[in-house]
C-alpha cells in the first residue's frame, strides 16, 4: 500500500487488518513529519473502518520533544478514525507510558503492547476486547512465542527458547 524511509503500510490480504510498521529512520524536522503523514492518511480507504491496524513502534527512535509529538497528533486521529481496532506495538515499557500518555488525548478506543501476538489478536478482534469508552489498555509482555508481524516479513523476535 505504502513505503517510505519511515514507514511500510502493508494490507493483509487474508484478514482484515492493516501493519503500520515505522523505521528506525529518525525525522529532519517537522515538515518532514507532515508531509508523511499525510502521504499516509491518503492511503486509508472507507473500507478500513471495518478493518483493525497494528501500529509497529518497536525500531521507532525514541523522541518525546513536543513539537514532534504535535505533528504526529494528526497521524494518531486519523488512525483512530479510520480503522475499527487500533492497537500499538512498543518495544518498552517508557513506549507504553508515552503511547498511553499522548493517546489520553483522543478519544478512540484502542491497545499498546509490547506482545506481537497480542497485538494481532486484538486488531483481529480473536482476542477480548475492552469495554466501550477503555482507553489506554497496556497490555505487559507474556510468554508466549513472539512470531506475528506483517505480511510476507519474517518476525523480527524468534519465538523464545524454554
Amino acid at each position: 500500500m505504502y513505503r517510505s524511509h519511515f514507514y511500510e503500510l502493508v494490507e493483509d490480504e487474508h484478514e482484515p487488518l492493516v501493519w503500520l510498521v515505522r523505521s528506525p529512520r529518525p525525522y529532519d524536522g517537522a515538515s518532514e513529519v507532515r508531509a508523511e503523514v499525510d502521504a499516509l492518511v491518503r492511503c486509508f480507504k472507507p473500507r478500513h473502518r471495518a478493518y483493525g491496524i497494528v501500529v509497529d513502534m518497536r525500531d521507532a527512535p525514541p523522541r518525546n520533544d513536543p513539537g514532534f509529538e504535535a505533528a504526529m497528533r494528526q497521524l494518531r486521529f486519523a488512525v483512530g478514525r479510520a480503522f475499527e481496532r487500533v492497537v500499538v506495538l512498543v518495544a518498552t515499557a517508557s513506549g507504553e507510558m508515552q503511547v498511553t500518555r499522548l493517546h489520553r488525548e483522543g478519544h478512540f478506543v484502542y491497545h499498546v503492547t509490547r506482545d506481537p501476538e497480542e497485538a494481532h489478536g486484538l486488531a483481529t478482534g480473536r482476542a477480548s476486547r475492552p469495554e466501550s469508552g477503555f482507553h489506554g489498555r497496556v497490555s505487559r509482555a507474556s510468554d508466549r512465542p513472539k512470531t506475528a508481524c506483517p505480511p510476507g516479513r519474517r518476525a523480527r523476535h524468534p519465538p523464545r527458547e524454554t
